[in-house]
């Protein structure tokens, strides 16, 4: 194994580790005797692309189950706002029912007070003449 490759996999391994910027910071202590070659480089590149991919699919998959969990809630609150508006409706149409009710006696018993008080206007003049 040529000292390019064991730096990359040492450069790898240790992103694993210590993460990506301090494995970079660590690295650029260590000597370098030979130069990076273009097969160094590719294989640094399909390093990091595999963990770019792994990582992406983990945030992917991590993003799924927190929509499905955010669905499913909104979902729970959904039927509870339909539970609600149906209770609502029910007291509003007991409301409505109750306030109709209402009106009705009072303009009956309006009524009856006028024709009570007109029988009885009626009955004093009648015994004044």
């Amino acid at each position: 194994m040529s000292e390019a490759t064991a730096r990359a996999e040492l450069y790898s391994e240790l992103s694993k580790v210590i993460g990506v910027d301090n494995a970079g910071t660590l690295m650029s202590y260590l000597p370098g005797d030979e130069p990076a070659t273009k097969t160094d480089l590719a294989a640094t590149e399909s390093i990091l692309r595999a963990e770019m991919n792994a990582g992406f699919s983990e945030l992917r998959a991590e993003m799924d189950a927190r929509f499905s969990t955010v669905t499913a809630r909104l979902d729970a609150f959904e039927v509870r706002m339909d539970r609600l508006e149906d209770k609502f409706d029910a007291q509003m149409e007991g409301f409505h029912t109750a306030l109709l009710t209402q009106g009705r006696t009072y303009v009956l018993s309006s009524i009856g007070s006028i024709l009570s008080t007109g029988a009885l206007v009626a009955a004093i003049t009648q015994a004044m003449s």
